[in-house]
Formats: structure tokens, C-alpha cells, sequence
């Protein structure tokens, strides 16, 4: 194994000197002071019974539960039946340490087991087929970071996947084979999977934005995001892997990588797009993106966070989210971003600007006496709201669903009515002002968590004045109808 892939997986270059400034991109955040105090942004409540949980990782299976791989993994119904109280089976021998889990199959309503199988990695992979009261191990090569499904419909469908070095099984964990790969040839260290979806799950197919195929589009190629590189690229299952058109990026790392929809306004038009957050060659993290199924890929921005305390500024994960009035994550071309220190930064564009709307709780700093913390995991429930959870205490969530859910019937198209609002960002009072519109106008303002904040219509489409005092800062989402159609833009409110 060459000596700049550690068998961790997690190697860490020392950030001394790591400078708190302005986005380094184009993202209309500058005004804005970092740090934020945990907790900002959101109304946040503790899930539990425990201030102890501080996983590196949460999953809700299918029915709702939600798991953490602690030592040993413990589950928490949030349904009812064991309100508020984690339950631990019995932990796995040896105890792994807890690094990913999934589960799979059914979760009958009430009793158990939670769900028919449940795995955690950590040096080896552990398999328990009755709620994690009896588990069996499988040895596969340094095994720790990732665990993934390719969903049924798509080639290899149901095929399990886990990094760091990927190996990969066809019989729901029972049994697994490392992939033909090489760190000689290909010195990367895999923690994020995603198979690229055909056109009826593409970001926009449900809201009947985008449902036709893409050109070229490679249904089912694996994406993985590592350790020394953007992105690797499988067109076998995770059997092979190779490098993107971009090589090798030394002393990066990537944990997460999700689909969004490209801007209307992209000069390749509407279409998906990747997206990767990378840590380790600036003093942030940074938003890499693909518009050609992952052979290459551009920076898109920086995502500074402040040197509270000591640390590493490497994301915890990047989740695609529905926009107000959207079936589907990410058809809005909506993402969010949670770095280590427990900022939150958003996009509303398919990654092309990225603004901060919050904090994660429970963050304290290394003058702290119980120790500093990041926070370690995060990912949407089943309810919309965001759970996220810093290595040391609670697990918590927004306290209101972070997305709003679909409406009965899909927004009309936009034709060619836009939005436009300025001064963006804003400190008071912003103008909306609307083109391509003839009649009658209607607006409302969503905050970051889907409320409507302000409503107004207008005879005419002259546009509105609208008060941004008292509000939080972040970015809120404004939508105008007029003549049959729909149009969004953001609004960057700062302090």
C-alpha cells in the first residue's frame, strides 16, 4: 500500500492559521459574520433520551426509525411505541466502530426487528438479520467509510457497495468481494457513493421539468467521492473503477456527493447535475460540480468556516433538498451543505452560489471544558426535518419540517415570466419586480424552512416592496404567478 493512503482512511493534513473570510466565491454572503452561534438560523429540539449519542452516523430505515452505529448501534423510534427512548440490542463481537450503517427490507409496524437486515462497518463489515440481536462479520479490505444500495431498477440493482477500499456483495450483505482495484494504479480511498438515476428519477421528473433522458447519460454508472480525488467512475457496479478527465487532487477529501437540476439559465440548458464537496486545498470546503455524468468537473465555490477551536473543515454531507412547491429533491437545483463546525450553507441555483442559513447546535469550542466537538453527521427524516448530530451529545431537529412537501399538482411553467429582485442581499426593504407578465401578480416569500413569511398581489405586475426587517438572515426563496405561470428567485437577507 503506498504510504500516502493511510488504512484509515481519514488522513488529515494540520490547517494552522485558518483564516476566517468572505465566500471565496461569487456567493452573496460576505456581509454576513461568521462564526454564527450554534443553534442559529432554526428553531431545534433533542431527539432521545440520551446527551451521550454523538455518532458518526444516522439512518432511517424504511418504516422511520432512525439507527445510529454507536458501540453497539442503537435505533430510536420516532413513530411511537418507544417514545424517546434509544434501544440497544446487542452489540456486534468484535465491536465494530461504527463508522456507516444501512438497513434493508421491510419494518413491520410496531415490534421487531426494526428492519430485516442491518449492517455496520468499521474494519470489517458486521450483519445482523433479526433487529441486531445476533450479528456475523465479514472480513472485506479496510471496509469503514461508506455503505450504499444501487435501487432496484437501475443495472445492478440491489448490489451493495462499501468503501474506503470499495468491495461489494449481491446477497444483502451475507457475503462480499473486494473490487478489482488497485491503490497502485488508483490511490483513493472511497467514503460516497451515488448511482446515477434513469429519467423517471432524474432531479425534475416528478415536477415534469426535465423527464427526458440527457444525451449520453450513463444510467447506472457509480460516482464515488474520496480520499485524493474529486470523483471515480464505475460503469460496472463498483466491479472497476477509473479516474475522472480532472486526475488526482493530493490531500483532498470528499465525504459526500449528491444530483441536482442545473440552472434554466446554464448554457447547456436544464439538465442533472453532480455535485461533490471537497476539503483540504484551501481553507474551506469547496463545491466541485459535473454537468457530463462525472468525466469532469469545476469548482464552483468556497465554503469558509471560521477557526473555532481546533478541527478539520471537511463536510459532513451534501443532501439535495425539495424547493417550496417541488416533489422531488433537488429539482429546484436546492442543496445543502453541513461543514464540520456546524455551519449549514444552502444553494438555490444547482450549486452555482452557496449562502449560510444556520448553525448546528450543541457545537462548543476548544476553550470549552467538555471538550470541543464538529458535527458529525447529519441527513433529512422522513418527517422533512433536518437531523443532525455533533460528535459529542445530543442528536437533534429543526424543530419544523426543513422542506416544504408537494403540492397536489406541479407549478406551472415559467414561460417567460422572471422574477428579479435587488438589492440582493438585502438589510430592509427589497423591490420584486416581474417581466413577461401582462396581468394580475401574486407573490409570497418562503423562509429556509418553507414557511410563507410574506404574501402580496398586485394588479399589475409593477412589482411589490417587501420589509425584511425582523427576519433571520438566510436565504429565503420568492415566488411570483402571473398569467398561468410561475417564477422563483432567491433573496439573500443578511445583518
Amino acid at each position: 500500500m503506498p504510504p500516502f493512503l493511510p488504512s484509515t482512511g481519514r488522513a488529515r493534513r494540520s490547517l494552522l492559521g485558518l483564516v476566517v473570510a468572505v465566500l471565496a466565491s461569487a456567493a452573496p454572503t460576505s456581509a454576513q459574520t461568521l462564526p454564527l452561534p450554534p443553534g442559529a438560523g432554526f428553531e431545534w429540539e433533542t431527539v432521545g433520551d440520551r446527551d451521550d449519542v454523538g455518532p458518526d452516523y444516522l439512518w432511517f430505515d424504511a418504516g422511520g426509525t432512525l439507527w445510529v452505529p454507536n458501540r453497539p448501534p442503537m435505533w430510536l423510534d420516532l413513530r411511537g411505541g418507544w417514545p424517546g427512548i434509544w434501544q440497544e440490542p446487542n452489540p456486534p463481537n468484535p465491536q465494530p466502530s461504527g463508522y456507516a450503517m444501512m438497513t434493508l427490507g421491510s419494518h413491520p409496524l410496531g415490534g421487531l426487528p426494526r428492519a430485516d437486515t442491518v449492517l455496520v462497518t468499521g474494519g470489517r463489515i458486521n450483519r445482523s438479520t433479526d433487529g441486531g440481536w445476533t450479528w456475523d462479520g465479514w472480513q472485506a479490505s479496510l471496509t469503514n467509510y461508506a455503505l450504499y444500495e444501487i435501487p432496484r431498477g437501475l443495472p445492478h440493482g440491489g448490489r451493495l457497495l462499501a468503501g474506503n477500499l470499495p468491495a461489494l456483495s449481491d446477497d444483502r450483505g451475507a457475503t462480499w468481494t473486494d473490487s478489482l482495484f488497485s491503490t497502485d494504479d488508483i490511490p483513493v480511498s472511497v467514503e460516497a457513493f451515488i448511482a446515477l438515476p434513469d429519467a423517471a428519477r432524474l432531479p425534475g421528473a416528478a415536477s415534469g421539468r426535465d423527464p427526458a433522458m440527457p444525451a449520453g447519460w450513463p444510467v447506472g454508472r457509480v460516482v464515488a467521492a474520496g480520499y485524493n480525488t474529486v470523483a471515480i467512475l464505475s460503469d460496472d457496479g463498483g466491479r472497476t473503477w477509473r479516474p475522472t478527465a480532472n486526475g488526482y487532487n493530493f490531500g483532498l477529501l470528499g465525504e459526500a456527493v449528491t444530483l441536482v437540476r442545473r440552472p434554466d439559465t446554464h448554457p447547456l440548458g436544464p439538465g442533472p447535475r453532480l455535485l461533490v464537496v471537497l476539503s483540504g486545498d484551501v481553507p474551506a470546503s469547496s463545491v466541485w460540480s459535473s454537468d457530463d455524468a462525472g468525466q469532469t468537473w469545476v469548482r464552483r465555490a468556497n465554503l469558509p468556516e471560521p477557526g473555532d477551536g481546533p478541527g478539520w473543515p471537511s463536510p459532513t454531507t451534501v443532501l439535495a433538498l425539495p424547493e417550496p412547491g417541488e416533489s422531488d429533491a433537488g429539482a429546484g437545483g436546492c442543496a445543502l451543505v453541513v461543514l464540520k463546525r456546524g455551519h449549514l450553507y444552502q444553494t438555490t441555483d444547482g450549486g452555482e452560489t452557496w449562502g449560510v442559513v444556520g448553525r448546528v447546535p450543541g457545537i462548543r469550542s476548544s476553550d470549552d471544558p467538555e471538550g470541543f466537538t464538529v458535527a458529525a453527521a447529519a441527513t433529512l427524516g422522513p418527517d422533512g426535518r433536518l437531523y443532525v448530530a455533533p460528535n459529542r451529545g445530543w442528536v437533534w431537529r429543526t424543530a419544523e419540517p426543513f422542506v416544504v412537501a408537494a403540492d397536489d399538482a406541479p407549478p406551472a411553467p415559467a414561460s417567460t415570466l422572471r422574477v428579479a429582485v435587488y438589492p440582493n442581499p438585502v438589510e430592509g426593504a427589497a423591490t420584486v419586480r416581474l417581466t413577461g407578465a401582462a396581468g394580475p401578480a401574486r407573490f409570497r416569500v418562503v423562509d429556509p424552512l418553507g414557511r410563507v413569511v410574506a404574501r402580496a398581489e398586485r394588479p399589475s405586475a409593477d412589482g411589490w416592496t417587501v420589509a425584511t426587517d425582523g427576519w433571520a438572515p438566510g436565504v429565503y426563496t420568492v415566488v411570483a404567478e402571473a398569467d398561468g405561470a410561475t417564477a422563483r428567485t432567491r433573496l439573500i437577507v443578511v445583518r
